[in-house]
């Protein structure tokens, strides 16, 4: 049996090392406190979020807009905070990868359809055009920090699975 490598962090390796941490530490506590606060903003309004959601002129009808008003703040709100422990991130990042979709497909077929309306991100606003495109920039950079946090998070489990089957 081989023994295992050691480690060892001597200067650039060592900052790398750390910078890395670091860097997916912020970005994961940025995302964590976007969504916690988008959530927690539209906790207490479920009327606004509710026609604003109307606005989009979605196929739904009255009641699931009720729902959909109701509890995405919540789900907003509890997935944030899941991101901060190590066992239920991957969940957690799933969870905001989906709505960061769903998002996206409804600002863009509310733009495609020449629709404009609020984005409802955080708490109601005035509808504007600008607001929209950049309402779709920010979910497109939410998107991609979750995709790469998954992706870190794959790695992680899996340099995790591999050295324990070493040891």
């Amino acid at each position: 049996m081989a023994a295992p490598k050691e480690r060892l962090f001597t200067g650039e390796t060592f900052m790398k090392a750390h910078i890395g941490t670091w860097l997916k530490r912020g970005v994961l506590a940025v995302l964590a406190g976007v969504f916690i606060y988008a959530g927690a903003s539209k906790i207490i309004a479920p009327l606004e979020l509710a026609d604003t959601i109307a606005a989009y002129q979605l196929p739904l009808n009255g009641w699931m807009v009720s729902v959909i008003a109701l509890t995405l703040p919540f789900l907003e709100t509890i997935s944030g905070l899941f991101l901060f422990w190590r066992k239920s991130r991957r969940a957690a990042l799933c969870v905001l990868g989906i709505l960061s979709v769903l998002f996206l497909i409804a600002l863009g077929q509310a733009a495609l359809r020449g629709l404009v309306v609020d984005c409802g991100c955080f708490g109601s606003d005035a509808p504007s055009y600008d607001g929209m495109v950049r309402a779709i920039l920010r979910d497109v950079l939410l998107l991609a920090a979750i995709v790469a946090l998954y992706k870190h998070e794959l790695n992680h489990q899996v340099r995790m699975d591999s050295e324990s089957k070493v040891s």
